[in-house]
Formats: structure tokens, C-alpha cells, sequence
């Protein structure tokens, strides 16, 4: 925008009789021309009014703004709200306009597909995922064995990981039948959580530590003889310890 010039003021003058006597006039005539231009400027006579000191209301309203023309020029209250309020903008932000935002997800949108799968790693439960622990066992000693999965990491198919450690646990063999137990991993934790015991391992009761931002870890399954090694397993546990069936991994 080009700065406007600046404007001089008019000049008090004290006129003397000598300059009342003079032929024509001239200084008080020059007086007279000066102010009738800047009242003709400031009534807008000769074209818009220019203010370049800018304009203080002092707190009062202005009134009577036409709509814009120009980059430059002022909005009233009524024009702003009809064409740049929320209620305005919504329809031109909506999906599927020439204007729609770029910067949020559309569902079932086909141009807006994720190339990768990074922002859904706080889930941690989210397909495929895998991790690098085993599980092992001691006993049954006095009633009881300890099980142990060895320290290891939550692996991402971004290639991501949360690593986390160890965790050894006492545990009473049943008289009978069996209990199941679940090693679990939460969201940012480096410390394994165990669950149960559970009668059977069931989808449901997987379920219970694999909701969103909880993840499964190792399965142990342990009767009076202690760990049942075919129905125990963590993250790198071979299929052929558990009859050629992978009970944990999903990579």
C-alpha cells in the first residue's frame, strides 16, 4: 500500500494593516485558499477524504460503510458475518467442495488413503503387530512354578517398537484342570501387566487385554504339571513348540 503524503498544517498567521493595505491582497488571499482546500478535502469536495495520521473514533461507532470494492477497503459488522462467519465458511469447508479442508480425514474418501500406519500406533492393538519375547518356565516346585518373559519389544509394521522388560512370576498350579494367565503391554509402558486366571483361552477373554491401547503380549497356560508349553507362547515362539500353530504373532 503506498504511503499517503504527509499533509502540512495551515500556519497561523497574525495579519498586520500593512497586509490589508497591500494591492490584492496576496497574504491574506493565500490564507483564504489554504483553508478552502483543506475544508473542501475534509467535506470530500474534491475526492475521498484523505486521514494520513490515521482516525481515532475515541471508542464510537462507524457507520454507513458501503460493501468493498477494493483490497483496501472497510467492512461494516453485517458484511463480515454474512460472508465470513462460521456459518458462512461451513458449506464452502464441507467434503466434496472446491473448498474442502485438506488438512482433516474423510471416511470411505478414496483420495484420501494412509500410506502409512504410524497414527494408529497408540492403539498398540491394531494389526499386524508382533513381539520379540519368549516365555520359559522352572517347577513345578512346592505347588507353585515361576514363569518368566524374557524382556523384548512391541514391534510396529512401521517399523516401530516399544521396548519392555522382563517379568518373572511365582504362580500356584492348579489341583486341577488348568488356568490361563495374559501378559499385556499398555500404551508408552516398559512394564508387562499379567491378567488372570482364566479358566480357558478364549477369544473373549483375550479380548479383555487387547482393546485399544493395550496389546498382548504372551499366553501361559499352566495345570498341576506346570507350564503347558503347547498352549504357551510369546511373540518368538516357534510354531513347532506349540504344534505347528502360532497362538500369538500376527506378523
Amino acid at each position: 500500500m503506498p504511503k499517503l503524503p504527509t499533509t502540512k498544517p495551515i500556519q497561523a498567521t497574525q495579519l498586520k494593516l500593512s497586509d490589508l493595505q497591500q494591492e490584492g491582497l496576496p497574504l491574506l488571499n493565500s490564507l483564504l485558499s489554504q483553508m478552502a482546500t483543506a475544508i473542501n478535502a475534509q467535506q470530500g469536495a474534491s475526492g475521498p477524504v484523505k486521514q494520513p495520521s490515521g482516525i481515532d473514533v475515541q471508542g464510537s461507532t462507524v457507520t454507513g460503510i458501503a460493501p468493498p470494492k477494493n483490497p483496501t477497503d472497510a467492512v461494516s459488522s453485517a458484511h463480515a458475518e454474512a460472508n465470513y462467519s462460521a456459518q458462512a465458511l461451513a458449506p464452502k469447508l464441507e467434503s466434496g467442495s472446491k473448498t474442502a479442508l485438506k488438512s482433516y480425514r474423510q471416511l470411505n474418501s478414496k483420495q484420501q488413503r494412509e500410506q502409512y500406519s504410524d497414527f494408529l500406533e497408540a492403539c498398540m492393538s491394531t494389526a499386524p503387530t508382533t513381539n520379540s519375547s519368549s516365555i520359559s518356565a522352572t517347577g513345578p516346585v512346592g505347588g507353585s512354578t515361576t514363569v518368566t518373559i524374557s524382556a523384548g519389544s512391541h514391534q510396529f509394521v512401521s517399523g516401530n517398537q516399544n521396548p519392555y522388560m522382563q517379568r518373572s512370576d511365582t504362580i500356584a498350579v492348579p489341583g486341577s484342570g488348568q488356568n490361563v494367565y495374559y501378559y499385556s503391554l499398555t500404551t508408552g509402558s516398559q512394564t508387562l501387566a499379567l491378567s488372570g486366571p482364566f479358566p480357558q483361552d478364549t477369544q473373549q477373554a483375550r479380548l479383555s487385554v487387547n482393546q485399544d491401547g493395550q496389546v498382548l503380549i504372551a499366553v501361559a497356560a499352566i495345570n498341576s504339571s506346570g507350564l503347558i508349553s503347547q498352549q504357551s507362547a510369546a511373540g518368538s515362539t516357534p510354531p513347532s513348540s506349540t504344534g505347528n500353530y502360532r497362538l500369538l504373532t500376527r506378523l
